[in-house]
């Protein structure tokens, strides 16, 4: 990553999440996957946070210049897609899980993006 992407003046949030029941993708993916990061934005392991949430584990790590790299540990997901659990649309989707966390607006709130009305 570092060496495709030198000239890279920033990057936005950078979040990996991982169900604690998903069978399929090992959870030591999400860890090479912080890994990797942390080596591209030149952050020590060691010096990131790791707070309880209701959800499950939020794992944080900040570059110098202000830059995150963060792992979602969602206790209770298999493999899929976690959406909030007040979801007014249901879905046939199996991978479209109702959790206590929804990734997308998750991502939304980190990017700065606004839910249009």
């Amino acid at each position: 990553m570092a060496e495709i992407s030198g000239d890279a003046t920033g990057w936005p949030a950078i979040t990996i999440w991982h169900g604690d029941k998903d069978r399929t993708v090992n959870p030591l993916n999400a860890q090479a996957c912080i890994d990797q990061w942390l080596a591209v934005l030149r952050i020590s392991r060691d010096g990131g946070k790791n707070e309880p949430r209701v959800w499950g584990r939020l794992q944080t790590w900040k570059a110098p210049k202000g830059e995150t790299v963060s792992l979602y540990s969602i206790q209770d997901l298999g493999h899929g897609l976690p959406v909030g659990r007040r979801q007014p649309a249901e879905t046939r989707d199996s991978f479209v899980i109702p959790s206590g966390i929804s990734l997308p607006l998750e991502l939304m709130r980190l990017w700065g993006l606004r839910k249009v009305s």
